[in-house]
């Protein structure tokens, strides 16, 4: 059953019924699922163009107690088989022209990178920072399309930090390193819809094992959520038949960044160090300098 179906039986038949507002709100809930997700209830107002208070009278009128609990049965309809990557290809490809697909791809990335902002702030990163910066070793687990993410939060980071582990390989395989960890430790681990099974069977562990588990993901929703101390939040929203990870690279950058801030001398010491080794293996190729005309 297509999604917009979905979300039609929660909505009822009696929408036609409802006050001219509220029905727009219905029927933006109904077109658009996928937003509910990640966007908080003051941007799906916005962008429905309506008022938040009138989704909280939507979901009054449809019996829920809330617009949270509204919220949740949008979601627990969407999430099992969220879009599907050849039906959003399909959709992308009636898009028709090129510059029609830029312009909604770089639309997407920019909605998404104020949304993620929105919903997580400075505050929830600064946590997210402490705890791994308390942390005895951390292990950073990406798999599949996270991997990439997973690399470059362990690259980087190892700038100026040392007992870190990169617990998956690019093939999706969890390292059997990763069942060494235990209380006093942490983990970073990401996915997004639709959830990679090891992913989540990762973070249970930890969690189990007395970790603190960080968790990228795209939804509070997400069954990361369930197993994690801190949950971090990305927009995936894209025109194109899979998700965005803009958003997502710009939390971990934000958290990379929060970590250096606070790292101090010995951060800077480390930073400092690694670069003049890089230097000295001549890792990196110095542009030519150019003649002045």
């Amino acid at each position: 059953m297509a999604p917009n179906a979905q979300i039609s039986e929660i909505l009822g038949h009696g929408v036609e019924a409802l006050s001219p507002q509220l029905r727009r709100a219905a029927r933006f809930l109904s077109r658009h699922p996928d937003l509910v997700a990640m966007h908080s209830l003051r941007d799906l107002a916005e962008r429905a163009a309506v008022a938040p208070a009138t989704f909280v009278r939507l979901a009054q009128a449809l019996r829920f107690n809330g617009y949270p609990e509204l919220r949740r049965a949008i979601l627990g309809r969407i999430l099992p088989g969220t879009l599907t990557y050849a039906t959003k290809a399909e959709k992308l490809q009636r898009v028709g022209d090129a510059s029609g697909v830029y312009e909604q791809v770089f639309t997407a990335q920019i909605a998404n990178v104020g949304a993620t902002q929105r919903a997580n702030g400075a505050d929830v990163i600064e946590a997210c920072a402490e705890n791994l910066a308390q942390a005895r070793r951390v292990w950073i687990v990406g798999l599949r399309s996270l991997y990439p993410l997973a690399f470059y939060l362990h690259y980087v980071w190892g700038f100026f930090r040392r007992d870190l582990f990169l617990a998956a390989s690019p093939a999706g395989v969890l390292d059997n390193a990763l069942f060494g960890i235990e209380r006093g430790d942490a983990m970073v681990v990401m996915t997004m819809a639709p959830y990679t099974r090891d992913a989540v069977a990762a973070a249970e562990m930890a969690a189990k094992a007395g970790a603190r588990v960080v968790a990228l993901t795209d939804s509070d929703l997400s069954p990361l959520a369930e197993h994690a101390d801190h949950v971090l939040i990305a927009a995936t929203d894209t025109p194109s038949f899979f998700h965005s990870l803009t958003a997502a690279n710009a939390i971990i950058e934000a958290l990379i960044a929060m970590l250096a801030n606070r790292g101090g001398a010995k951060a800077l010491k480390s930073i400092r160090r690694t670069q003049d080794r890089l230097h000295a293996m001549r890792t990196y190729i110095e542009p030519a300098a150019r003649r002045a005309p």
